[in-house]
């Protein structure tokens, strides 16, 4: 909901929502027309390769493993 009335240049979203996925919110967010150019990086502590391989094809653009270095991020935010 409050991604719906604003711009973003980045979203950071855990895989592990209370009440809804990741994926399923990541679906959501890709509806609104504004957010198209928004970067979606995925956030979870499971490090599976399966778990990585499904949240890039279901359209995240990177996918941080919690506990998450912050210098992995300040890269990250560096090429966004």
């Amino acid at each position: 909901d409050l991604a719906k009335d604003q711009s973003l240049n980045v979203i950071l979203l855990d895989i592990n929502l209370p009440g809804m996925d990741g994926i399923t919110a990541l679906g959501k967010l890709k509806e609104y027309p504004h957010l198209e150019e928004t970067k979606m990086i995925a956030l979870s502590a499971d490090a599976l390769p399966e778990q990585v391989d499904l949240a890039i094809s279901a359209g995240f653009d990177n996918y941080l493993i919690k506990p998450v270095d912050i210098e992995q991020i300040i890269d990250l935010f560096r090429v966004i």
